[in-house]
Formats: C-alpha cells, structure tokens, sequence
C-alpha cells in the first residue's frame, strides 16, 4: 500500500468513493484540473493492486494552505489510511516559517471533526449556513497558534 500522486486514471475511483461517502460534491472536470495545477497537491492512497482506497486535495501555498477534501472507502476507514494521507499533505509544509493549513468541516460531523482535533487542528470561528443543506461549517487551521 502506497500514497501515490492523483493521475488521470484515479479519477473515476475518486468520484465513485466520494459518491459513496455522500458529503462531496467534486466534479470530474474539476479533479482533472486539480491534477495539473501547480500549488495543488491531489494524492491517492493505493492498496497492492494499484486499487483507490482514499484520497486528499491540498491546496499549498505555503503561509495559507488549505485541505480541500479528504475521503477513504467506507470499509476501510479507521485503518489509517485518512492518516497518511493528511500526513502526507501536512509535511509538505513548514510551520517553523509560518506556514499554516486550513479546513472546514460541517458543523455536525463529530467523527471527522474528532479526526482533526486529534492531529491539532484548532477550531477558530465558524460560517453560519455554509452548506447547502443550511449546516454550518466549523473553520479548523493548523500552524501558528490562535489569538
């Protein structure tokens, strides 16, 4: 098993594993794009047989980046597969020159919320009905600490 760069051939994978998690709504044209944009980081967590399990998009822009989405198969979460992957993205950046990395997540999903608190993200403000279903989404960034 192995954290391999997104190419065009995941793709389809991606979007079948969103489609089952049900809380993102990526576009194939979109995660295309993401593939080749150069501050964008799009990895896949491959298992023996080259086979999606999960996946994370970064957006790296050193000072401000930003985890855009991260998804692992329903039967394979809590293996830690979402782990690496956010791990993968998080050592691309270097908190000793400031670099910080942002996420929002909904307001009622506990279990990824716990995920990210257990890594130190710090929650530090909340967008009142964000989403498109009216949820609020609860605004997480890792780096400098929070005034």
């Amino acid at each position: 098993m192995a954290i391999a760069k997104m190419e065009f051939a995941h793709v389809k994978e991606v979007l079948e594993i969103q489609k089952e998690l049900d809380f993102l709504n990526w576009k194939e044209e979109q995660l295309k794009k993401e593939i080749h944009t150069p501050y964008h980081y799009s990895i896949v967590y491959l298992n023996k047989d080259n086979a999606v399990l999960g996946f994370a998009l970064f957006t790296l822009l050193e000072s401000d980046s930003e985890l855009l989405a991260i998804g692992v198969k329903k039967e394979f979460q809590k293996k830690g597969i979402g782990a690496a992957l956010l791990l993968d993205g998080i050592s691309k950046l270097d908190f000793k020159k400031g670099h910080q990395l942002f996420l929002e997540v909904k307001e009622n999903n506990l279990n990824a919320r716990r995920f990210y608190e257990k890594f130190h993200f710090k929650n530090y403000g909340m967008r009142k009905n964000y989403y498109s279903d009216g949820e609020n989404a609860v605004l997480y960034k890792l780096g400098e600490e929070i005034e």
